[in-house]
């Protein structure tokens, strides 16, 4: 639990997870309009730059989308090899 001097950090964080699960939650309805939307206020956690790889693929944004993945998987999220394999049997 946050204490009175991390309590804006706290709201922050909870605010950015809250907006990384809604993002992930309307990329899965191939919502892309509000995912992108959503994914500016994720963070910059390992999570959302796996998201924002997962965004750009969708979008079919493979620069930007290895950019992200790349940088998640640096980061130690495993499973963005798995997009960037997919990437690179699409666009060679």
């Amino acid at each position: 639990l946050c204490d009175r001097r991390q309590r804006q950090m706290c709201i922050r964080d909870s605010d950015e997870i809250a907006n990384l699960n809604a993002a992930n939650s309307a990329m899965q309805r191939k919502d892309v309009e509000n995912a992108k939307r959503y994914l500016q206020k994720g963070g910059d956690s390992p999570e959302a730059l796996y998201a924002r790889g997962v965004y750009a693929f969708l979008v079919e944004d493979y620069t930007v989308a290895r950019k992200q993945l790349n940088e998640a998987k640096n980061k130690g999220v495993q499973q963005a090899e798995i997009i960037l394999l997919e990437i690179d049997k699409i666009d060679k």
